[in-house]
């Protein structure tokens, strides 16, 4: 063997459990790579995606919506009256009974007549006599007229016309004096001036009454009944200008709740308004007139006013959505396109809202929450989260 071949290294044999393994690292590889690169591809996207502000929002929807305002009042008559005598006297007689209901007109006491009765047969032959004279002066008047100047002097003349007036001026203060006594008569027969429900009957039988006394009894009106109650100035003078005085709560539904809790079957109409406000409070007292057939409403107790308004084109909007501002109460609203604020106007409000006029486009939301930064002129998506119902 020679020197040159000495140096030359032995060739190396590659096993194939090498070659399996760097097949295994290749594929391993290329794989990692294909998804990087789909990663990659991806991304844009995803980025794109997450750039597009989305605005949480709710349907700006006109409602008919019922709000009802609660206000403290009282029942009071329509009409009541103090009974008293317009004469003294005996009471002779009574025809009714505590509680007892009335009709206009109705008898219900008399008092002793014997002495009025007197007057009246007295005035009326005073009467008689007064006429008999007239009669007698008229004749001899006539007498005188016909005999002529010839036969009567005419101061004759004078004195049978002069007795003739005085006779006819007897006769006019018989009659005053008849009917004077007739209507004192007629005030022994006490009777019902108007319908309604007696309270107590103070005098018994045999009982002296005086017009100067305490009254007889007291009728008071049951139906139909007035429920007072009062209306802030701010208030009343809104309703005013809305409708008119006379016309104060038109369109408008008057309830009442009892003091048991209960609800008052039948409802109430406006009536008329104070002509003045109190001073004390500020506020204006209002008349609702309401039927009273069961006599369930009591004069002088107290009951629960509810006036009811109806409102169709409302809508009712979060308090917290709305912002208070130096300019008044505001909303943002949201459309396909863009994003703005409104003013909007209160009517009322009702629970955790507030019912305000319709005064938006079709196609507008509430903005509720924005996630991301709005861009002008760019892109933003809307999510619709709930209906704005109450």
């Amino acid at each position: 063997m020679t020197e040159e071949t000495k140096n030359t290294p032995a060739e190396k044999k590659i096993s194939p459990l090498t070659v399996i393994l760097w097949i295994v690292v290749a594929v391993l590889l290329f794989l990692l790579w294909n998804k990087k690169e789909k990663e990659n591809a991806v991304r844009p996207e995803r980025a794109q995606t997450a750039s597009v502000p989305v605005v949480d929002v709710a349907p700006l929807t006109a409602q008919k919506t019922t709000i009802d305002k609660n206000y403290i009042g009282y029942v009071t008559p329509v009409h009541s009256v103090s009974v008293r005598p317009f004469i003294s006297g005996f009471v002779e007689n009574i025809r009714v009974e505590n509680g007892q209901t009335v009709q206009a007109g109705d008898l219900m006491m008399t008092l002793e007549q014997s002495q009025y009765r007197a007057q009246t047969d007295e005035a009326r032959a005073a009467l008689s006599g007064a006429r008999a004279t007239l009669e007698n002066a008229e004749t001899y008047l006539a007498r005188v007229q016909n005999a002529g100047n010839q036969a009567v002097s005419q101061s004759e003349h004078d004195k049978a016309a002069a007795a003739f007036l005085t006779a006819k001026a007897s006769v006019a203060r018989a009659e005053a004096a008849l009917n004077a006594a007739q209507v004192l008569y007629g005030y022994t027969i006490i009777r019902a001036p108007i319908s309604g429900r007696i309270g107590t009957v103070r005098p018994s039988k045999g009982a002296y009454v005086s017009p100067s006394a305490s009254s007889l009894l007291e009728i008071v009106q049951m139906s139909p009944v007035y429920v007072v109650f009062s209306l802030p100035d701010k208030e009343f003078s809104a309703l005013a200008a809305e409708n008119g005085v006379s016309e104060l709560l038109k369109g408008r539904r008057i309830s009442l709740r009892l003091s048991d809790g209960k609800s008052y079957p039948l409802t109430g109409g406006f009536a008329y308004a104070d002509n003045s406000a109190d001073k004390a409070t500020g506020s204006v007292a209002v008349y609702a007139l309401f039927d009273n057939p069961q006599s369930v409403l009591v004069p002088n107790s107290y009951v629960d006013v509810i006036v009811s308004t109806t409102y169709d084109d409302g809508v009712l909007i979060d308090q917290e959505s709305i912002d208070l501002t130096p300019e008044g109460k505001k909303i943002r609203v949201a459309n396909s396109r863009f994003i703005r604020t409104e003013p909007v106007e209160e009517i009322a409000a009702v629970g955790t809202k507030y019912l305000v006029k319709n005064t938006f486009e079709q196609g507008d939301y509430l903005v509720k929450s924005i996630s991301g930064k709005i861009i002008e002129n760019h892109p933003f998506k809307l999510n619709i989260i709930s209906e704005n119902k109450e």
